[in-house]
């Protein structure tokens, strides 16, 4: 009977330790698994040979764009892009969408913000100023040129620039439900609109620029994505406040750098509002 318990007592041990053999080599496998995947993962979305160097059909080529970069030129295209003032979004008719009393003083006080940044930019000139034609942007841009003392001639209207839907975001915003059509018109024109301001300087092109541009949260969120090549359908991941500024450079050879994204650091914090 005791040679009997013995067997049984080294019997249950070997079955213990094959067990938590078996265990271990699920668990490596099981990390293993996990390590590879998230390298797949990370190669996938984080991979540079993604960049799409001739994203805007503009490419001098790759030695030439190459040379550019070596030379570090200074021919750079900067763009400042900001949001309209605070305004009464609740009402139904479009024209009476007006910028509030907080959302004028938005204005003035970003008017004079980008009077100090055309200092800063000095010699670059800023000699246009681009803007959607909504009554919230048109009055926007018209304070702050009036803060800048550029000519409100000197305002250029476009309606590629209007608020919209440019692309159905992921996730889904819980209270904000466009037809499909709605995103099927205005992601063609926001689309039109990028092309149309986002590109590397033209060979013509022998000094840097500064372009500020006036617009709308949704038109500005989905530049940045494009024009970082990043998944387009994250723009409602972010927010802009009011009058808030957002700077981004390309470079002759095609680069494109985010400066700063929806910047109100220069704004008092009881003036910063997002509806």
């Amino acid at each position: 009977l005791s040679t009997l318990h013995l067997k049984f007592t080294m019997l249950s041990k070997y079955f213990r330790y094959a067990l938590s053999l078996s265990a271990a080599a699920l668990k490596n496998h099981i990390d293993l698994d996990k390590k590879n995947s998230m390298a797949d993962y990370n190669a996938q979305n984080h991979n540079s040979s993604v960049w799409d160097f001739n994203w805007d059909k503009r490419s001098r080529g790759k030695e030439m764009d190459a040379n550019l970069k070596k030379v570090n030129s200074k021919i750079v295209r900067h763009i400042i892009m900001i949001r309209h003032g605070q305004y009464y979004q609740r009402r139904e008719d479009s024209s009476e969408r007006i910028l509030t009393e907080l959302g004028r003083k938005q204005a003035e006080v970003c008017g004079d913000r980008i009077r100090k940044l055309i200092k800063y930019f000095e010699p670059i000139p800023l000699t246009t100023l681009f803007a959607s034609t909504m009554i919230r942007a048109d009055q926007t841009a018209r304070i702050i040129c009036e803060r800048i003392g550029l000519p409100v001639e000197k305002i250029s209207y476009d309606p590629l620039l209007e608020e919209g839907a440019p692309v159905e975001p992921e996730p889904p915003k819980y209270n904000w439900y466009p037809e499909e059509k709605k995103f099927y018109e205005d992601g063609a024109r926001i689309e039109a609109a990028f092309r149309k301001y986002f590109h590397r300087p033209e060979p013509s092109q022998k000094e840097p620029t500064l372009e500020v541009i006036v617009c709308h949260a949704n038109v500005i969120r989905f530049f940045v994505m494009r024009a970082l090549q990043l998944p387009i359908n994250a723009w409602a991941r972010m927010n802009l406040a009011h009058c808030s500024l957002t700077y981004v450079r390309i470079l002759e050879n095609g680069e494109v750098n985010l400066v700063y994204l929806g910047d109100t650091g220069y704004m008092p914090i009881d003036m910063v509002s997002y509806r």
